[in-house]
């Protein structure tokens, strides 16, 4: 039978006067973490969340307007980012927690870089990145329609993920290093290829459109996961308590 240590929380843990401004951020994502399971709780609300705003735009616009909910300045696409802001958050949070603060190492983390690409991503769809260079391109050349891709910015999004993939081989013994981990980062590449492939390859309607979205949901709780599983993890190994509360309940399994 395991024996979980629980400790008192410290004063960063119970919101008390004199926090720093992430503290609080931080103790969420750190309970959040210890909770587990958090990919399938993201991806179940991921899923109500797209099957709400479906309902209310066939509600108020018609089945053909069941996407409209979905576009780039709707909640779908709100909730999205937040999710991909999580993604990075988590990621620097990894960082701290293994590398010694301060330095190149802490930069050069595998993380660290994650969640700075992750953050990046996060303005991506609030300013219509992938659109507008994918204009310029295309006012250049035909290359992405000569490979397939309804639109170019269809193909900048393809070149998102590659670049991921890139710098993920770069790091491979990290990647690898956790099974557990591995498998949540293989179901978000999996997932976000769906969504390329559907929206540069599919036929365009409403249906696709909120299918779309709903797999970029389903991608970023994958993603979210991972990055909890590994900064539950770097907790471990750095000897941070687990909050009063998960302690336990753990203890109480």
């Amino acid at each position: 039978m395991a024996i979980i240590h629980i400790t008192r929380p410290h004063a960063s843990q119970l919101g008390v006067r004199g926090e720093r401004p992430g503290d609080r951020l931080r103790r969420y994502a750190t309970a959040e973490a210890a909770r587990g399971n958090v990919a399938v709780r993201a991806a179940l609300f991921g899923t109500a969340f797209s099957a709400v705003s479906a309902l209310v735009g066939v509600a108020i616009f018609g089945f053909d307007g069941a996407h409209q909910l979905f576009r780039d300045i709707g909640p779908v696409t709100a909730l999205s980012v937040v999710g991909i802001l999580a993604v990075g958050y988590l990621g620097l949070l990894i960082a701290a927690a293994e590398a010694p603060a301060g330095g190149i190492r802490r930069l050069t983390n595998f993380w660290a870089l994650a969640g700075a690409g992750f953050l990046v991503l996060s303005l991506d769809a609030p300013l219509d990145l992938h659109g507008r260079l994918g204009g310029a391109i295309q006012s250049q050349t035909a290359l992405a329609q000569d490979l397939g891709f309804h639109q170019t910015s269809d193909a900048v999004l393809a070149v998102y993920m590659l670049a991921g993939l890139a710098v993920a081989a770069v790091y491979w013994r990290e990647v690898l290093r956790y099974p557990v981990v591995l498998a949540h980062l293989i179901a978000g590449v999996f997932l976000m290829g769906g969504t390329v492939a559907i929206d540069g390859f599919g036929a365009h309607s409403s249906l696709t459109w909120v299918l779309e979205e709903t797999v970029e949901l389903w991608a970023i709780a994958a993603f979210v996961g991972g990055f909890a599983v590994r900064l539950g993890i770097a907790n471990e190994r750095a000897g941070v308590a687990l909050p009063l509360l998960v302690a336990r309940r753990r203890a109480a399994a």
